[in-house]
């Protein structure tokens, strides 16, 4: 008796973190078609195919909502795509490399782009979801450039430059370039490839030692 209840609670579980994972899938749609503000609840419930009630069953508003994609779709693709990219036998213009690549694959390359440049957009509006992204995914992002370029500087193979501090300068492009593929891309086509290309050349190119 004690098993078939262990057993069945189990099942209760499992099924709500699917039931919970499918809306929070489905609010990834309706957040990237509709933006913040005009995003609802009942169309998030509508895409995942469950009642309005059962949205709220597991998040108390939409904001909540959002911050659980935030958190599935990004925060969980930054660690795998970008930090997951470094490897020990690494040297360290490749590491800085693969941080850029996984940059570009996720935030220019996918649809994540769509989230980033609704928050650029809209998140004058909602002061609370901008800090919940800036803490979970650009401090955490900030954080991983800033420690590759300084194992750089350490070990002698990049010059020990203002570039540390502000990492922001070197994923500045990789943002830019999820603006422009999400925005004006129809209008003047940009190759995210070819960017990434220009973007590294340039700035291992600035961060090499000077011969004096």
């Amino acid at each position: 008796m004690t098993a078939d209840i262990s057993s069945a609670r189990t099942r209760v579980r499992k099924d709500a973190e699917t039931r919970q994972a499918e809306i929070v899938a489905a609010a990834f749609k309706v957040f990237a078609r509709d933006g913040l503000a005009a995003a609802k609840v009942d169309a998030i419930a509508e895409e995942a195919r469950v009642s309005k009630g059962t949205v709220y069953t597991y998040f108390k508003t939409k904001e909540e909502v959002f911050e659980a994609v935030v958190r599935t779709h990004i925060q969980t693709a930054l660690e795998n795509t970008v930090a997951g990219a470094i490897s020990n036998d690494m040297s360290h213009e490749e590491r800085l490399r693969a941080v850029l690549g996984g940059a570009y694959r996720l935030f220019a390359g996918s649809d994540i782009r769509k989230i980033v440049t609704l928050l650029v957009g809209e998140g004058g509006r909602f002061p609370k979801l901008v800090k919940f992204y800036h803490d979970n995914v650009l401090a955490r992002g900030r954080a991983i450039v800033s420690a590759v370029v300084r194992e750089g500087v350490n070990a002698g193979a990049f010059r020990d430059i203002p570039v540390e501090d502000y990492p922001q300068i070197i994923m500045g492009p990789a943002m830019m370039g999820a603006i422009w593929a999400q925005h004006f891309h129809k209008y003047s086509p940009v190759d995210l490839e070819k960017l990434y290309e220009a973007h590294v050349d340039l700035l291992l190119e600035g961060l090499r030692p000077r011969s004096d």
